[in-house]
């Protein structure tokens, strides 16, 4: 199976939400991603990583590049924040509403999510002001976007400190292998 993992924003400019004591999203995910790369590939996988260095590479052009080296799967990595003090953080799993393999994979993974992290879940969902789109869109093969955790909660962020090796080893070894209708997609 070939696995398409995009690092979500980019290593220059805007790189996501960031913590109060510093921990950005785009970062966490371009130290961590290559461990979820080594054990996808110890279960046979194909694996590329998909990450812009600045916005100059849109996530269009991101899109196409995945479109054209013949993913199967698609799944861009995240890290939330809100403004209201009132959320609670959590995981969620963003899909697009007209892809029933998408809507699937968003499924299993926030099945797997459940297992393995201690954090809240905020189940699926579709994008909320069009956000994520041109990714879920874009893309030909089932696609999602993994929000991992809420950096504006302490309580996420505690978790990723203390967990985050054992948490990105897990995501490559239940979070990511599901079963879409009886065939293992990854």
């Amino acid at each position: 199976m070939k696995v398409a993992l995009d690092i979500g924003h980019c290593s220059t400019g805007d790189q996501g939400a960031v913590s109060r004591d510093g921990l950005a999203e785009h970062p966490f995910w371009a130290q961590y991603t290559p461990a979820i790369v080594r054990e996808l590939e110890k279960l046979g996988h194909q694996v590329r990583v998909f990450r812009r260095e600045d916005y100059s590479r849109s996530i269009k052009n991101e899109c196409v590049a995945i479109n054209a080296w013949g993913a199967d799967v698609a799944v861009s990595l995240h890290l939330n924040s809100a403004d209201s003090p009132a959320c609670k953080g959590g995981h969620e799993v963003v899909h697009y509403d007209g892809s029933k393999k998408g809507i699937a994979l968003a499924k299993a993974i926030d099945a797997q999510f459940d297992l393995i992290a201690e954090l809240a879940d905020r189940n699926i969902r579709t994008p909320y002001a069009n956000r994520g789109d041109v990714f879920l869109q874009g893309t030909v093969c089932p696609a999602v976007i993994v929000e991992g955790a809420f950096l504006s909660v302490d309580s996420d962020v505690e978790f990723l400190h203390e967990n985050c090796l054992l948490y990105t080893s897990d995501a490559a070894d239940d979070l990511l292998c599901v079963d879409l209708g009886g065939r293992r997609i990854i």
